[in-house]
């Protein structure tokens, strides 16, 4: 595994996994990571990640919001939502159908810090359960420290 940190954000990416942490000009912190080489210049949902997800792969997106969100209705959840179900993922998570790939998000609040967790999983031979492992253990890796410490 291989740690990677910024902006008060971590997480643990095994051999073989790309991943950044970004934040544009005025914005909040981005965390990319997937189970494929990341391509450059993408935005924080990742396009062209999803559109570049392999069968079997994973990819995460994990932008955070303005603080003044978090704990509200939306945000209410508390810490990263892990594990992910199965029958959480699906086809009609896109805004135009992507054939192969299925994905779900998550929204909610660590340490008074907002974000979504969009995860996407290419098909592996029609069962989700192997990337889903690989992306569960992944997503348990998360940890975001408080703001002021970022």
């Amino acid at each position: 595994m291989t740690e990677l940190s910024g902006h008060g954000i971590h997480i643990d990416l095994p051999q073989g996994w790309d991943g950044r942490i970004y934040r544009r000009e005025g914005g909040h912190p981005v965390l990319h990571a997937a189970s494929f080489r990341l391509p450059e210049g993408d935005g924080d949902f990742g396009p062209r990640a999803v559109a570049a997800t392999p069968g079997g792969g994973v990819f995460v997106a994990m932008p955070q919001y303005d603080p003044a969100l978090a704990g509200t209705p939306l945000y209410a959840d508390q810490g990263v939502p892990v594990p992910i179900a199965a029958e959480d993922l699906n086809a009609k998570a896109f805004p135009r159908p992507i054939p192969g790939l299925v994905a779900v998000q998550r929204f909610f609040t660590e340490n008074g810090r907002p974000f979504c967790v969009y995860l996407v999983l290419g098909a592996s031979g029609g069962d989700a359960a192997d990337p889903l492992t690989r992306a569960n253990r992944v997503l348990a890796t998360i940890r975001v420290e408080p703001l002021g410490t970022a």
